[in-house]
């Protein structure tokens, strides 16, 4: 998974059907990599793909316990999640899906 060529460092990919049936799956993608464990395999079908990868924004802020974390915020562009224009044919036994995301 990478952005403009970068992998993604940390962030997340999730699965939403198009249609009925199926349940939305996800996964956290560490180095631009991803992986759906063999027990969590998806029902075959059409799905939309919502990546997001937050990152720091340069802003601290105060936790509930009173100590200082990164800010952070969502650094691709909506039609990458809440807008998604990606798309997945999941199909029986395994798949492969990479996605290199471009501006």
């Amino acid at each position: 998974m990478t952005f403009s060529g970068e992998p993604v460092s940390r962030g997340s990919i999730a699965f939403v059907p198009e249609g009925t049936g199926g349940q939305p799956f996800g996964e956290s993608i560490i180095n631009g990599a991803y992986k759906v464990e063999s027990q969590r395999v998806p029902a075959p079908g059409a799905y939309k793909g919502q990546v997001r990868w937050p990152k720091p924004s340069g802003r601290k802020m105060t936790t509930e316990d009173g100590s200082l974390q990164d800010e952070l915020t969502e650094s691709l562009p909506k039609k990458f999640h809440d807008e998604t224009s990606l798309t997945a044919e999941i199909k029986p036994g395994a798949n492969t899906l990479n996605f290199d995301l471009k501006p």
